[in-house]
């Protein structure tokens, strides 16, 4: 399976808020992301690239969390999230993923 590390920081909203993250790895299912926010499984997540200058390549991708595991750093909470893509192929391919994907 195609799996490519990143570290791309970009935002995320769940039905209750909004925040930053950094994608530390990426495939075609999913990805992998450092946040402080904690996820709840199942929860679902819209996830936006935030340089928007090309729309067309940065759309933003639905997603459902799948894990969550709290990161041990001294001062202050970090969690690491997998979440599963959960959009249609269109917009997909549309989306910020399959043009960090093709980079």
């Amino acid at each position: 399976k195609l799996r490519v590390r990143t570290y791309i920081r970009l935002e995320y909203a769940t039905e209750a808020s909004r925040a930053s993250a950094i994608v530390t790895d990426l495939s075609l299912d999913g990805m992998r992301m450092r946040c402080q926010q904690p996820l709840q499984n199942g929860e679902h997540v819209e996830v936006f690239f935030p340089d928007s200058s090309d729309p067309e390549n940065t759309g933003s991708v639905r997603c459902k969390a799948v894990w969550l595991q709290e990161l041990d750093q001294v001062g202050r909470r970090s969690y690491e999230a997998g979440l599963s893509f959960e959009d249609s192929r269109d917009n997909m391919k549309r989306s910020w993923v399959k043009y960090v994907l093709e980079q």
